[in-house]
């Protein structure tokens, strides 16, 4: 009886599946994307549903907006000191470019309503196939309030060819971010060729400019960035030629 018994676990032991489903059962999970800006006349709200398909590639699945999209959801912005409640609509309007995920429809939920600034709001999205809710609370921005070279609600300034400092203050609700970027480098040669009319008086139609850095390990990517921002924000003299002229440039790095 002993040996019968022994025999009956081992042989119920050795039955057992050994294969681990790492997967739990399906679940519908919303994934929201928004942001209220009141500068704005139109705002919109993304709504998407995660989705995993253990028999399909997530790529391909990622292509089926049946995978990305809820069939229908009711999505409302609750302006939280007046009670006004706010119904965002359906639309596919707004292009999507080419990508890992589905490019048409691209659905989101839009509304024309006045959004206040510096003011709570409530954004709730409810699935209308399995009624699950979610709700998040935020608070808008308001507008910051700049300082100097002048105070002034509706300030009006040309840069001209010359650095000017201007100082703001931000909304209380936000935050202002500095960022610079540094990069050391050895010596910077320009170069300028320019191609002038063959008529007299000839004039200048046309200046590529070269601007070759010497140096140990510089980011191609940093350098290219800091030349755009020279030719299209902070270099009056480009701006100027530009008029009446076609620039263009390169760079280039050597050790």
């Amino acid at each position: 009886m002993g040996i019968a018994l022994v025999l009956g676990l081992v042989f119920s032991m050795s039955a057992c599946d050994n294969e681990v489903d790492i997967n739990a059962d399906w679940k519908e999970i919303l994934v929201v994307y928004g942001l209220l800006d009141p500068l704005d006349s139109v705002q919109y709200i993304k709504v998407n549903k995660a989705f995993l398909n253990e028999n399909e590639n997530a790529l391909k699945v990622a292509q089926n907006p049946d995978s990305l999209f809820l069939k229908d959801a009711r999505v409302t912005l609750l302006h939280i000191n007046s009670g006004k409640l706010i119904e965002l609509q359906r639309v596919n309007e707004i292009p999507k470019p080419p990508g890992v995920f589905a490019q048409d429809p691209n659905y989101l939920y839009k509304t024309t309503e006045p959004i206040l600034e510096n003011e709570p709001y409530k954004l709730v999205v409810e699935s209308s196939l399995t009624g699950q809710k979610i709700q998040a609370v935020t608070w808008t921005l308001k507008k910051a309030r700049i300082e100097a070279p002048f105070k002034s609600s509706n300030p009006t300034f040309s840069l001209g060819a010359k650095f000017i400092v201007i100082s703001y203050v931000p909304g209380w609700n936000s935050y202002a971010y500095d960022i610079k970027m540094r990069v050391k480098i050895d010596e910077l040669v320009i170069t300028v060729e320019a191609e002038a009319t063959e008529e007299v008086p000839s004039v200048y139609k046309a200046m590529h400019i070269t601007y070759t850095f010497k140096g140990e390990g510089l980011d191609e990517t940093k350098l290219s960035k800091a030349v755009q921002l020279s030719h299209d924000k902070y270099c009056g003299v480009s701006m100027m030629y530009e008029r009446f002229l076609k620039i263009s440039w390169e760079i280039k790095i050597t050790p």
